[in-house]
């Protein structure tokens, strides 16, 4: 059926298998749903010309009728052998594998089978019939990687908006942990299932990351977020959007706008999941119990030294140290243990070098480093 009778037509016999069918090969268009679409007007007659044509051609070059493949492309047509109608108009033909070898013609010297050979049980029982009782058969199936590949890709916008959420809570929580771990293995994992699919080719993994990469340097040794970040999520998103459409050897650079508008989509389902679980994780997670014990969550009160840096002029030129790493903002301690929130002018300080308040900007304390270590 459909690509299968085309393939069919390449051969030099067309034998079929008990209750098998062979034709419906007209072309027809997919929706990102996974559907049929309907074609506009000029755009089927385009591919159905083109099917036709190659249809035509495969069954000239071996020998079968190409009349009765092109009727399996186009229904308009009518086909017929002398005054017997095989497929009338308006009905694209298709046919069990009794009416293929069905004996056919205008008269006794010209009968033949309508397509099929005839009809055989299985693969040794066509060999015996031919003659080639004995051959060495070489089977091309599908392995478990691309099996799995193929699941992968289905359940992709899972897989990619999971590992966007967990890379969030990473880069939201101290140090580097499960969080990380399991957002760059869905990622991988992401990659992986596109690449065994052949959309996704090195280059793209390559892309993506160089664009991590540049995000990582623009998160933790340049204050603030400028050019280098944003061209992080630019290759971050061209990665994964080329990763998700086909590439053909010598082809375009541009794909096919049908590819692209899924591929979009997809993208733009997996960020709008992945902002959900966000939104879930910001507002449940920290007052859960694992996420408190390591998240920095205590009261800054003033009976245990903290004040607040709003208006406060006077700490203009205090001295004290970094008393947690300032990238950019951090905790800084000054004269009697007192605590303030911080923010480094340009440099990420290191906790334990030594630091002074050079400007407040309302509930901003910004402080610089003085270069010495303590």
């Amino acid at each position: 059926i459909s690509a299968g009778a085309i393939i069919a037509f390449g051969t030099d016999e067309i034998w079929m298998a008990p209750g098998s069918k062979i034709g419906d090969a007209m072309p027809i268009m997919m929706s990102p749903f996974g559907t049929p679409a309907e074609m506009p007007e000029g755009i089927e007659e385009k591919a159905v010309s083109y099917v036709a044509a190659l249809i035509r051609t495969t069954a000239q070059r071996k020998g079968h009728d190409p009349l009765l493949a092109e009727k399996m492309v186009r229904r308009e047509i009518e086909y017929k052998i002398g005054d017997e109608v095989i497929s009338p108009s308006n009905q694209l033909l298709t046919l069990t594998n009794l009416e293929a070898e069905r004996i056919v013609g205008k008269d006794e010297k010209e009968l033949r089978p309508l397509l099929s050979k005839g009809t055989v049980q299985d693969i040794d029982a066509l060999f015996k019939t031919i003659g080639l009782e004995g051959a060495k058969i070489v089977r091309f199936e599908v392995s478990f990687a691309e099996t799995l590949a193929r699941y992968i890709e289905l359940l992709s916008v899972l897989f990619l908006a999971g590992g966007l959420l967990c890379l969030y809570i990473e880069f939201k929580t101290p140090g580097f942990g499960l969080p990380g771990i399991c957002g760059i293995l869905l990622l991988a994992i992401w990659f992986w299932g596109h690449h065994i699919a052949g959309l996704a080719g090195y280059g793209e993994i390559i892309l993506f990351v160089i664009g991590f990469l540049l995000v990582l340097v623009e998160i933790f040794f340049i204050p603030g977020f400028g050019f280098v970040g944003v061209g992080g999520f630019i290759l971050i998103l061209l990665s994964i959007i080329m990763a998700m459409v086909e590439h053909y050897p010598g082809g375009s650079w541009s794909p096919p706008s049908l590819q692209l508008q899924n591929a979009i989509m997809n993208l733009g389902i997996s960020v709008i999941l992945a902002g959900g679980g966000i939104y879930v994780v910001a507002r449940y997670l920290p007052k859960t119990p694992v996420f408190q014990h390591i998240m920095l969550n205590k009261q800054l009160s003033h009976e245990e030294g903290y004040v607040a840096s709003d208006g406060q002029k006077t700490l203009i030129g205090m001295e004290g140290i970094a008393a947690t790493p300032l990238r950019p903002s951090g905790i800084g301690e000054f004269a009697s243990g007192r605590r303030l929130d911080v923010i480094s002018r340009s440099d990420f300080i290191n906790a334990g070098e030594s630091i002074v308040i050079v400007e407040i900007q309302g509930p901003r304390t910004i402080v610089e480093t003085t270069k010495k270590k303590v």
